[in-house]
C-alpha cells in the first residue's frame, strides 16, 4: 500500500507539474505580440467554425500556434461567442487580444460621404459599385430625396437599408426646416422647398451666397419672373439626351423641356440634385432683400443687382475682366 502511495504522489506531482507547464506555455503564448508589420484586414463569416477561423487568422499571419489559440478560446468560453464581420488587426497584437476583438464584434465601420449637389443617380451607382455591401437597390428614388452626409456603415451590410436610411434622413430634416421657415417663404410644399434648394445648391458659389442666391429666386417667383437658372436646363440635357454640357449654347436656351427656367416660368417639375443642408435652409430662410439678378464676379463668387441695368452693366465688366485675362494668358 505505501508503494502504491508513493507512486500516486508521484503521478499527482507530474500531472500537477504538467498542467503547470501547459498553464505557462498557455500563458507565454496567449499574450506574446504577433508579427506582423502592418494594419491586416480579415473578413470572418457568418457560421465560420472555430477551427475556419483560426485557419484564416494563420494563413494572415494574425496568430500563430492554432491549437493554443483553440484551447484558450475554449478556456475562456469564447469559442460560441466569437462574431463574424471584417476585422482590422494591428500589428504585435497578441492571441488575448484578437480573440477579445472578436469575441466583442470589433468590427470595421466605414464611412460614405455624399457631397451636396450629388444626383440620385450618382449615389446608387455608388452604393452598387462597393463591394463590401450586400444585396440589389429595389427602390429607385428620384433626385431631391436623399440627405447628402456622412453615412457609417459595415461590410455586408444591405445596399437597400443604407439607401432607406438616406432616405429617412432627408426626411427628417426638410420636416425640421420647413417647420421653421421664415414666414416670408410663399412656398406650397416641402417638395418645392427641396426643388429651389436643389437650384440653390447648384447656382451658389458658397455658403455666403446661398441666402442671396435664395432671395433672387424667390423675389423672381412672386414677382412671376422666369428663374433664368443654367442648372436646370443642364439637368435636362444631362437626364434626357444624356449631354454633359457646362456652358450652354443658344440652341440649349431653346430647349423645350419644363426643366428650361428660361422658357417656362416658376419652379422645374423636380429637384436638379441633392441639396444639402444650407441650401435648404436658405431655400426656408432667404435673405432680405430685392435683387433680382446675379452675376459672376470673375472670382469665383457673384454680383447681385435689384434692376436689368445694373445687371447688364455687371455682365459688361465681366466679359471685359475675361476679355482681359484671355489677353494676359497669350
Amino acid at each position: 500500500m505505501k508503494k502504491i502511495s508513493i507512486a500516486v504522489s508521484i503521478l499527482f506531482v507530474f500531472i500537477t507539474g504538467l498542467a503547470v507547464l501547459s498553464l505557462f506555455i498557455l500563458n507565454d503564448y496567449i499574450y506574446s505580440p504577433n508579427d506582423l508589420n502592418k494594419n491586416t484586414t480579415v473578413i470572418l463569416s457568418k457560421g465560420s467554425s472555430l477551427n475556419q477561423i483560426t485557419d484564416l487568422l494563420v494563413e494572415n499571419g494574425i496568430i500563430s500556434k492554432p491549437r493554443l489559440f483553440a484551447i484558450y478560446s475554449i478556456i475562456k468560453k469564447q469559442n460560441r461567442q466569437l462574431k463574424a464581420g471584417e476585422y482590422l488587426f494591428l500589428p504585435h497584437a497578441t492571441p488575448n487580444d484578437v480573440i477579445q476583438q472578436i469575441a466583442k464584434g470589433d468590427i470595421v465601420v466605414h464611412k460614405m460621404t455624399i457631397v451636396e449637389g450629388t444626383t440620385t443617380k450618382d449615389i446608387i451607382k455608388s452604393l452598387k459599385n462597393n463591394k463590401l455591401l450586400s444585396g440589389e437597390i429595389a427602390t429607385k428614388p428620384e433626385d431631391g430625396v436623399l440627405f447628402p452626409s456622412t453615412y457609417c456603415y459595415t461590410y455586408n451590410d444591405s445596399r437597400e437599408l443604407i439607401l432607406k436610411n438616406i432616405l429617412n434622413e432627408m426626411k427628417s430634416k426638410i420636416d425640421k426646416l420647413w417647420n421653421e421657415r421664415s414666414p416670408k417663404v410663399k412656398l406650397k410644399s416641402h417638395k418645392e422647398a427641396v426643388i429651389l434648394a436643389s437650384i440653390v445648391e447648384k447656382e451658389a458659389a458658397n455658403d455666403q451666397e446661398k441666402p442671396l442666391v435664395a432671395a433672387v429666386f424667390h423675389n423672381r417667383l412672386q414677382k412671376k419672373i422666369r428663374l433664368q437658372a443654367d442648372p436646370t436646363i443642364t439637368y435636362a440635357l444631362m437626364k434626357d439626351y444624356k449631354i454633359d454640357r457646362r456652358i450652354l449654347t443658344k440652341a440649349d436656351l431653346d430647349l423645350d423641356t419644363p426643366y428650361n427656367t428660361y422658357k417656362y416660368r416658376g419652379l422645374p417639375p423636380t429637384p436638379i440634385c441633392n441639396p444639402g443642408a444650407k441650401s435648404m435652409h436658405a431655400a426656408l430662410h432667404p435673405a432680405d432683400t430685392d435683387y433680382l439678378f446675379f452675376v459672376s464676379d470673375g472670382n469665383g463668387g457673384h454680383i447681385f443687382s435689384k434692376n436689368y441695368k445694373e445687371h447688364a452693366q455687371n455682365h459688361n465688366n465681366l466679359r471685359k475682366l475675361r476679355k482681359e485675362l484671355s489677353e494676359e494668358q497669350k
